[in-house]
């Protein structure tokens, strides 16, 4: 049975927050860059607690749409058709994970390299998680606070 046309082409995209996963890494790809350097490539893989989340936005949304009135919303019903579509809006996060414990995080609550004094990493890559959403306010202001206390340390 086909879907009307409207359904065909008109879908929704979701922004949602992924849990952290051992797994999801930055690696060197055969790829060279200009200069003859590796690009990188982004493996990334939804854990089940990702697909629960999107599964619980998923309801909310038709739940809305239905009291509404303005329309119906269809869901993705199966794993396997949700597709991960990242290029223009995935910011990666927590590469250089934030922790206290040298075990868990490369760096420590300022920001500092664990066991290396006087290095210190200003990204978003030191977030243990991501939010759905852009992650520049939150990386000017730890730029700030990470000025502010390297600052007051090396005076």
């Amino acid at each position: 049975m086909s879907r009307p046309k409207f359904e065909q082409d008109n879908q929704a995209v979701h922004f949602l927050e992924q849990t952290p996963h051992p797994e999801n890494r930055l690696l060197p790809s055969a790829q060279r860059d200009a200069l003859g350097r590796a690009k990188m490539a982004a493996r990334v893989r939804l854990t089940d607690l990702d697909y629960e989340g999107f599964e619980r936005a998923q309801a909310a949304l038709g739940q809305a749409f239905a009291r509404s009135g303005l329309g119906r919303f269809l869901p993705i019903r199966r794993k396997r058709q949700l597709s991960i579509r990242s290029a223009t809006a995935s910011h990666h996060m927590g590469t250089t994970r934030m922790s206290d414990d040298p075990k868990r995080g490369v760096v420590d609550r300022d920001a500092r390299v664990h066991g290396t004094p006087n290095l210190y990493i200003a990204s978003s890559s030191v977030f243990p998680t991501g939010s759905c959403l852009d992650p520049t306010l939150t990386i000017a202001a730890m730029a700030l606070r990470l000025a502010e206390h390297v600052a007051t340390r090396f005076r």
